[in-house]
C-alpha cells in the first residue's frame, strides 16, 4: 500500500493505492474539506502504513530464521 499526500492543484485531494502486480495499481482518490484536514488525514494514514510496514518486516525476519 502507498500514499500520495497531495494530488491536484487545489491541495485537497490525496490518494491511497495498492500495487498488485508489477504494472497495475488500484487507487482510491479522496478529497478533504480543507488543506488542514488533508494534512491530518495523510499524516495519520502515513503513520499506519509505516507501522504496518515495520510489523511486516519484523515478521519476515522471523520467518527467515525458522527452519
Amino acid at each position: 500500500m502507498g500514499l500520495t499526500q497531495s494530488v491536484g492543484e487545489d491541495g485537497l485531494r490525496f490518494e491511497v493505492w495498492v500495487r498488485q502486480a508489477s504494472r497495475t495499481r488500484d487507487c482510491l482518490t479522496l478529497q478533504a474539506a480543507s488543506v488542514q484536514d488533508r494534512e491530518t488525514w495523510t499524516h495519520d494514514i502515513a503513520q499506519l502504513l509505516w507501522t504496518h510496514a515495520i510489523h511486516n518486516t519484523g515478521q519476515e525476519l522471523i520467518f527467515d530464521f525458522l527452519p
